[in-house]
């Protein structure tokens, strides 16, 4: 509990005191990362039940009644996992998460805010990322040619 209020709430309580502080967009709503701290420890409690513990499935009867159906069958009740196109199924399992879980809104505009904001983080980041090897190799050269060269 020390880390989370260390690593979690300290830093969304500065990131939100320093915010206050700077200029918004007319109409524009301020992000608030103590409540995005929220969401996120409300996710977390929602799935410590199920990711504390260790599970142990069999799948038996499954196999069995599959084994069991005709082909018309078989088609209709569709159950096999080997048929499951995994790569459709996690991004839709984490959109419903959202959706019916966290409560989020899944709207088209709010999914393609949500997209370009994510682009312009992750251009920041690679740019702070960039700037900062750029500063270090600056800074590093000059002793690293003194004891190789």
């Amino acid at each position: 509990n020390i880390w989370k209020f260390l690593s979690h709430w300290v830093p969304a309580y500065l990131a939100d005191g320093i915010s206050m502080f700077t200029p918004s967009q007319p109409g524009k709503k301020k992000y608030s990362m103590i409540r995005a701290y929220d969401k996120v420890h409300k996710a977390s409690l929602t799935f410590t039940f199920f990711t504390k513990r260790e599970w142990t499935w069999t799948a038996g009867n499954c196999d069995m009644l599959l084994t069991k159906l005709s082909d018309a069958d078989k088609r209709t009740y569709n159950f096999n996992v080997n048929d499951i196109c995994w790569e459709e199924y996690y991004p839709n399992y984490f959109r419903g998460t959202k959706k019916y879980i966290l409560k989020e809104d899944m709207s088209e505009s709010k999914l393609e805010a949500a997209r370009s904001y994510q682009i312009k983080w992750r251009n920041y980041t690679h740019i702070a990322a960039l700037t900062f090897m750029t500063t270090l190799l600056y800074f590093l050269y000059p002793i690293l040619a003194l004891l190789f060269f």
